[in-house]
């Protein structure tokens, strides 16, 4: 029974993921170098940049869900789940309505080139993101803690992790078009 409910707790994200997926993958036949290495006309971060501060900050993440996952199977699964208030806002702060400039902490900053086949790395770490879904079933997704990357004095619960992810990804995903769309 708990296993439904998880599931029924993870499945929207995962759906949202394959959404953003088959956005990421319909752009990928029109981004070529040109469209990569484009910016907002005010300045920022370039298209290329966008996919690659997604994928250094998934890996950093899915490093920190990997220990948190790994300690928390002892733990159970609950029936339940809620945002924390930390999650809730953070989520907040990165949704796609947001018109709040969140600056990225130092540690998620891309490098000035993107690495090669960028867009391709990005749809690879959803593949983890996938896959990180599947070993957390049966732990329990509001007590198993995630320590952030950024400051080990930041911890969000593991279903907060996973609902932060996809919105970051959305809200990056709603930047690119921007971009595009400008030019």
């Amino acid at each position: 029974m708990t296993q439904v409910v998880q599931d029924a707790l993870l499945a929207p994200l995962v759906a949202e993921l394959n959404a953003v997926d088959g956005d990421v993958r319909a752009m990928q036949t029109t981004l070529g170098a040109t469209e990569l290495g484009r910016a907002a006309p005010h300045g920022g971060w370039t298209v290329g940049q966008i996919f690659e501060h997604l994928i250094v900050s998934n890996t950093l993440y899915f490093e920190a869900m990997e220990q948190a996952i790994a300690g928390g199977r002892a733990a159970g699964a609950s029936a339940t789940w809620r945002p924390s208030f930390l999650g809730r806002w953070l989520v907040n702060s990165l949704s796609p309505r947001s018109t709040r400039r969140v600056p990225a902490p130092r540690i998620f900053q891309p490098g000035p080139e993107p690495r090669a086949n960028v867009v391709e790395a990005l749809l690879q770490s959803h593949d983890r993101y996938r896959a990180l879904v599947r070993t957390a079933a049966g732990i329990d997704l509001a007590r198993t803690r995630v320590t952030s990357p950024v400051s080990p004095l930041i911890r969000v619960n593991l279903g907060d992790a996973f609902r932060i992810t996809v919105v970051h990804e959305q809200r990056h995903l709603q930047q690119i078009r921007r971009i595009l769309e400008q030019s």
